[in-house]
């Protein structure tokens, strides 16, 4: 008997692999927001209001977040700027008078007289440090989905079923020798695309499931474990076959998924 090894269907690689794209997309969009977007949105938000909307882009603080910028506040007034650039570096703005730090979600504005700290202002921005968690958690639940649609991805491309003379093995399972194969029960097939195949391991009895929208080549496995043991064939004649036997399916096409 010629071999048949088979694969997967297209359709079946084609659903998961579009799933698992557009969760690794939005995931992506979400990650972006709540890393870079919303961050840069707010940057250039403080920007503007201080009427330096073309200026360079400074550098952002992760760790000045509206909490610590308040106490900054509170702590720097009446220091000595070179004290407080000491502990904080220097400012990602020097703008006139004010020195200014910027955080994600928060901006630290510190006004000068001379090199003293005489006022300290804390701002927030549009986007919140609460609307950049959103973002990141909501990245992060949709990359966790993603990633186990792309395990589903890996084992759907693995997928390998192959019919020799020795029998029927599916990746993952036990040779199932022909001789072990007691009969064929498609009541199933017409609604759902499935069979089950009957077989004896060691006395007992056991089945198999096969569908026609996980095994590319379905058809000329289920034609073949026919022929070789005798069994009627389930199937519906293929379209050019007269109808024949099975008059109640006859002219049907098979489920696909």
């Amino acid at each position: 008997m010629e071999p048949i090894v088979s694969g997967t269907t297209t359709e079946r690689i084609i659903r998961t692999s579009l799933v698992f794209l557009v969760l690794a997309g939005f995931a992506l969009y979400y990650f972006r927001d709540g890393y870079y977007g919303y961050p840069n949105a707010n940057l250039r938000e403080f920007l503007a209001s201080l009427g330096i909307a073309d200026h360079p882009a400074p550098p952002i603080d992760p760790t000045l977040t509206m909490q610590r910028a308040g106490e900054l506040a509170g702590e720097l007034r009446g220091r000595p700027f070179a004290q407080v650039q000491k502990s904080l570096g220097p400012p990602g703005l020097a703008h006139e008078n004010q020195r200014c730090y910027f955080g994600p979600a928060s901006r630290l504005c510190l006004t000068l007289t001379g090199d003293l700290v005489t006022e300290a202002a804390v701002a927030q921005p549009t986007h919140s440090e609460a609307d950049l968690r959103a973002q990141k958690g909501v990245g992060w639940l949709l990359a966790l989905i993603a990633t186990a649609f792309g395990v589903q991805l890996v084992r759907v491309l693995a997928t390998r079923v192959s019919l020799t003379d020795a029998g029927l093995r599916i990746r993952g399972h036990s040779l199932i020798p022909f001789e072990a194969l007691t009969g064929i029960r498609a009541d199933r097939y017409m609604k759902s695309g499935w069979l089950e195949l009957d077989f004896v391991r060691e006395g007992q009895p056991a089945s198999v499931r096969l569908d026609n929208y996980v095994i590319r080549e379905f058809r000329p496995i289920i034609e073949k474990i026919c022929e070789h043991r005798g069994f009627t064939n389930p199937l519906p004649p293929r379209p050019q076959e007269p109808a024949g036997e099975n008059p109640n399916i006859a002219g049907l096409d098979e489920r696909r998924h």
